[in-house]
């Protein structure tokens, strides 16, 4: 084992003491939904891993050196504020990757995890979307969005191409009826894997 990262140990010495906190801190079962995990050094040499934590709605960073918690950007105790007219930058995420200069790019699955109703779960039609994040401010923005017009509640990727487009895949639960603007459950729709090639203008 070349390194570990305890979630509950780095919660604890990053969040405040508080009962409300101890709670979420205590949730580390959730985290076995950590889909993605991307490393990059910060400055010269300083190791960061930018974890993506589904069930807490949340891209944690974190210092490989000593695994402490460097800011959580969504999530019950984000670090960063957005514009409320933006509301969440993203729910129940499936992949995050972190981009040149501060940004994320995620797929969004737009999902409620905590909700157990198929048919109110879901926010918002997944989508893909660049975060743009200021860390010195403490504020951060979706930049960039493409929406799918369905709903993937599981799985879900997004990936940069050298030509700056977003390629990614979906696996759809149920499409979006244009003119109802909600959710038509089809049949077809529900275990096919769709591919996008979105150019981010």
């Amino acid at each position: 084992m070349q390194w570990r990262w305890s979630w509950a140990d780095a919660c604890a010495s990053y969040l405040e003491e508080t009962v409300a906190r101890a709670a979420y801190c205590a949730s580390a079962p959730r985290l076995t939904h950590i889909d993605t995990a991307f490393e990059e050094v910060d400055g010269e040499t300083e190791q960061m891993l930018y974890v993506s934590a589904r069930e807490l709605n949340a891209v944690i960073k974190v210092r490989r050196r000593d695994g402490a918690i460097v800011w959580m950007l969504g999530g019950e105790y984000s670090d960063f504020s957005l514009r409320a007219s933006e509301g969440a930058a993203f729910r129940g995420q499936w992949a995050a990757t972190k981009l040149e200069g501060d940004a994320l790019l995620v797929f969004d699955n737009g999902v409620d995890t905590a909700a157990d109703d198929d048919e109110t779960d879901f926010v918002r039609a997944s989508r893909f979307a660049t975060v743009s994040f200021d860390e010195a401010s403490g504020e951060a923005r979706v930049s960039w969005s493409f929406d799918t017009a369905m709903h993937t509640k599981l799985f879900g990727s997004a990936t940069r191409l050298p030509t700056g487009n977003v390629l990614g895949a979906a696996w759809p639960r149920s499409v979006l009826a244009p003119a109802a603007g909600r959710a038509a459950m089809l049949s077809d729709a529900k275990y096919d894997a769709v591919l996008y090639e979105a150019h981010p203008s």
